[in-house]
């Protein structure tokens, strides 16, 4: 096996160096990534460029003033929790503990995503929430981060993602595209004034910040408007140019503190614009992959030119918010296997034991972007994030193989259940989503069992509603509008006694849910969820209760044919 794996390394360098000519070429040819800079210079210089990354450690000394981190991934690499405050923002009062037993589980740092929760000021004043944090709640929130020796790192959207900023109309005019207010104009420089004015009150709270990650993912729209277009610069160049903008600002402004960026928007680059690109001078990237086979999402040859280019590389897994816009719990066993995943992509990945690991980030998204709705929220997605944290926390100290065994899974989830106050069997590991976690004692247990209820619930509603119309040859939309109904049918078909009990557990459901998120959130978010999650089960239900009342009112029907003329609303 381990000279298998040694040949496979062999051919991919091979394949590598003997494709790299041909990449590199073609990049000066291939339109979308062409470069003035390599134009000018030719293939040589490119050929030249690549030859040197390929074979120096030279991207290990390019920021000579960056903290030295080992190779790999090891003690000391941070193990960071991502906290997506979007529409959504929990108590103070909750985070604070909800912190302590995040640090307890073995993060080392807090990145968070404020979005419209942070209280911007002056000709931001409009981008904040209503139900925004205070300057003060915020300072209380890195204080106890502060007293828990936990890194904070800041996240602010600066180019794809700002609809919080875009869709409001004093803002408008900086869309990439007037109808999508998803990517800001990086060619305007009242864009610039708006990406640097949101740095500045930010970091005016977070001083003593080592990163701010500034986004830059998803950017679906590039070189559309006409200041960009009217340019000759590629997308790929245009996005670059953007990033380092931002980035020199801080670096100008706040000496010391890094720039992050996720790297998606970089993933189709190739070899040649890699050689000649200067981002490896001014950003971090941070890989972020969210399914269970890491290295089929990065090929090596993506992984050689990151590794070449970027002295510092983070990577993000995910502990909720990767599995379904909707969903309502995290999948604890895809959760766990994307960890895994991650770990043995970067303790037997070609060339990734030799990079610079700086962060293991757990992402927790809240929404997938600014107009959707609510997924996982963040209480009943503790079991996720602790039994990731556990995993993480402690994968420097085997080798890939040992997390390969049922044996050591066992042992993460008893460390997790341990520090849950659950009572578990000794095969946890096993039977992780039918856990109910309603014989635990963290802040937040009552959610998760709740939260399974709903599910419960919502499958009964949904199914009954199905069957009831969808189903159902006497209440088609035929019968329904040009009321052609059995009342013997309709009624039969209603179960009355299980709509009884499906509108009974709804209304029990709702006072549930009430009751118990008033702990974690404001009235805003639970009303939100409320309408989200539960109206919709009483829509449906109060809609076939009509149905069958109205059929039983019926006494006399319309002779056929039933539709006479062409539908018409």
């Amino acid at each position: 096996m381990r000279s298998r794996t040694r040949f496979r390394h062999l051919v991919v360098v091979l394949s590598v160096g003997t494709c790299v000519w041909i990449l590199a070429f073609a990049s000066t040819l291939y339109q979308e990534e062409s470069d003035p800079q390599l134009e000018d210079s030719g293939k040589w210089y490119a050929w030249k460029r690549l030859s040197q990354l390929m074979t120096s450690d030279e991207t290990a000394n390019l920021s000579p003033n960056s903290p030295q981190v080992a190779q790999g991934v090891h003690a000391e690499t941070l193990r960071v929790v991502h906290l997506d405050l979007k529409g959504a923002p929990p108590t103070i009062s909750y985070l604070k503990e909800w912190l302590k037993l995040v640090a307890r589980a073995g993060a080392t740092a807090l990145l968070i995503e404020y979005e419209d929760m942070f209280p911007f000021e002056g000709i931001l004043r409009n981008v904040s929430a209503t139900n925004a944090y205070t300057k003060t709640e915020i300072l209380d929130l890195l204080q106890i981060c502060d007293s828990l020796d936990m890194e904070v790192i800041p996240l602010i959207q600066t180019f794809g993602h700002m609809e919080y900023v875009l869709k409001l109309a004093d803002f408008m005019n900086l869309r990439e595209v007037q109808q999508y207010p998803e990517v800001i104009c990086p060619s305007k420089a009242h864009s610039r004034q708006v990406i640097e004015e949101m740095v500045r009150q930010v970091m005016a709270v977070h001083r003593t910040a080592r990163w701010i990650h500034i986004g830059c993912d998803e950017v679906y729209h590039l070189k559309i408007c006409p200041v960009c277009t009217a340019t000759d610069d590629t997308p790929s160049q245009i996005f670059e140019k953007h990033v380092i903008n931002t980035a020199s600002f801080i670096e100008m402004n706040y000496p010391g503190v890094k720039t992050l960026i996720w790297d998606d928007m970089m993933r189709h680059w190739l070899p040649g614009y890699f050689a000649i690109s200067k981002l490896r001078y001014w950003v971090e990237p941070v890989v972020w992959v969210y399914g269970t086979d890491v290295a089929g999402s990065l090929p090596d040859w993506n992984w050689f030119w990151y590794a070449k280019t970027f002295p510092r590389i983070w990577v993000a897994g995910s502990f909720k918010g990767a599995t379904g816009e909707l969903a309502v719990l995290p999948n604890l066993t895809f959760h766990l296997e994307n960890q895994l995943s991650w770990i043995r992509f970067l303790k037997t990945g070609f060339l990734v034991r030799d990079t610079k690991i700086v962060g293991l980030i757990l992402t927790g998204w809240s929404r997938y972007d600014h107009f959707a709705g609510l997924c996982e929220i963040l209480p009943p997605s503790i079991p996720s994030l602790v039994l990731n944290l556990v995993l993480i926390s402690n994968c420097h100290k085997n080798s890939a193989s040992v997390h390969e065994t049922a044996e050591y899974r066992n042992l993460i989830a008893k460390r997790a259940m341990k520090l849950l106050q659950c009572a578990l069997p000794a095969d946890a590991a096993n039977q992780l989503d039918t856990v109910r976690f309603d014989e635990c004692s963290f802040l937040g247990h009552e959610t998760y069992f709740t939260m399974q209820e709903y599910l419960e619930v919502a499958s009964q509603v949904h199914g009954m509603f199905e069957d009831f119309t969808s189903k159902n040859a006497w209440l088609t939309a035929v019968n329904v509008r040009e009321g052609f109904m059995s009342p013997f049918r309709v009624w039969t078909r209603l179960r009355f006694d299980e709509w009884t009990s499906a509108n009974k557990r709804t209304a029990f459901l709702e006072k549930l849910v009430r009751s118990q998120l008033v702990s974690y959130f404001d009235v805003f978010t639970i009303e939100e969820w409320f309408q989200q999650r539960i109206k919709p089960l009483y829509d449906k239900l109060d809609e076939m209760k009509h149905l069958a009342d109205t059929a039983l009112r019926q006494t006399h029907w319309p002779r056929r044919p039933l539709v006479k003329r062409p539908f018409q609303d």
